[in-house]
């Protein structure tokens, strides 16, 4: 497969030089029948370990919205195989594939982690504004308003629970006015917002001077630098989290009114993951290769410590059909 190097349009703001392309290069960019770039635009990033779920997600997706939405598929360069699964299937998608040298640490995070960050510049002028997931999140209802929301620049969703490290505790006390730290795994981008703000030189280099504070690379980031130009969603409804309440009275009332799940703590496809969430994750599945494999790994977390010292509740949630 050829290359092409991207070159996109420099922001308007800051430095009018723009070095996109020596840190990107376009791989591939293509569509099937069913995408329509006049949709709402759900944009997920995902490496060849999270095809799987991500076609699970969109799936959970459209059971609620069949129409009127499109997934563009920011990635690392997928296998073949990959690539032909997505752009085969009948699911409205534009999967768009890059290399990129390594300019950042992401540490432990997979690199396609940091895609979101700059997809105001790896993707082309006339996408105006998209809503990004995570991967390992479920659609379980309408999430209309959140597809017509038009923040100034960002919205994302408070940390509801104790998720959060001392070493970010310690620099969101440095860096926020207030103790208020979000989750990036649903965010509305306004992209033209971002690219009046920064151009690509201005950005990364405010991001390299400060990378030593960052444990979440990309998240953190927008908590800190983005804080003030960052709407607040209901996290509750729209970026549940289920192991941080997990046996307290808001759980129930998360499960009753929740739009999206995410799975950020514990995968239910890894054999060690709380049984709650495995059979929650299956509840709201849709992808049959990804229910196998789900399924494949339960009876194996039956056995699992942390699952036993839990079992009259899993009881009870099990004969309750959650």
């Amino acid at each position: 497969m050829s290359k092409t190097t991207f070159h996109p349009i420099s922001s308007s703001a800051g430095d009018k030089q723009d070095h996109t392309s020596v840190y990107f290069t376009l791989i591939s960019d293509h569509s099937n029948a069913s995408f329509s770039g006049h949709d709402h635009v759900i944009l997920l990033t995902f490496d060849d370990n999270y095809v799987d779920q991500s076609i699970n997600l969109i799936l959970s997706i459209l059971k609620y919205h069949p129409d009127g939405v499109s997934f563009l598929c920011l990635c690392p360069v997928l296998s073949a195989e990959n690539q032909r699964t997505l752009l085969s299937s009948a699911y409205p998608i534009r999967l768009i594939c890059y290399e990129h040298t390594p300019f950042i640490s992401t540490r432990n995070w997979p690199a396609c982690s940091i895609f979101r960050l700059f997809s105001p510049w790896l993707l082309d002028n006339q996408i105006h504004k998209v809503l990004y997931m995570d991967s390992d999140i479920l659609c379980c209802g309408n999430i209309q308003p959140l597809l017509d929301a038009a923040p100034a620049c960002l919205a994302m969703c408070s940390e509801l629970g104790g998720n959060i490290s001392p070493m970010q505790q310690q620099n969101i006390t440095k860096y926020l006015p207030i103790e208020v730290y979000c989750n990036s795994g649903v965010c509305v981008i306004n992209l033209d917002a971002f690219r009046q703000l920064y151009s690509f030189d201005s950005f990364v280099t405010l991001f390299l001077q400060h990378q030593a504070d960052l444990q979440y690379p990309d998240q953190d980031f927008l908590n800190f630098f983005l804080r003030d130009q960052t709407v607040i969603l209901n996290g509750l409804v729209y970026n549940f989290q289920p192991h941080e309440l997990w046996g307290s009275p808001l759980y129930r009332q998360a499960l009753r009114s929740c739009k999206l799940i995410h799975f950020s703590y514990c995968k239910p496809w890894r054999c060690r993951s709380e049984l709650f969430l495995i059979q929650l994750y299956l509840r709201h599945s849709e992808y049959p290769p990804m229910i196998r494999r789900v399924k494949s790994v339960r009876w194996k977390s039956v056995f699992h410590i942390h699952s036993i010292t839990h079992f009259p509740q899993l009881l009870r949630l099990w004969l309750s059909g959650q």
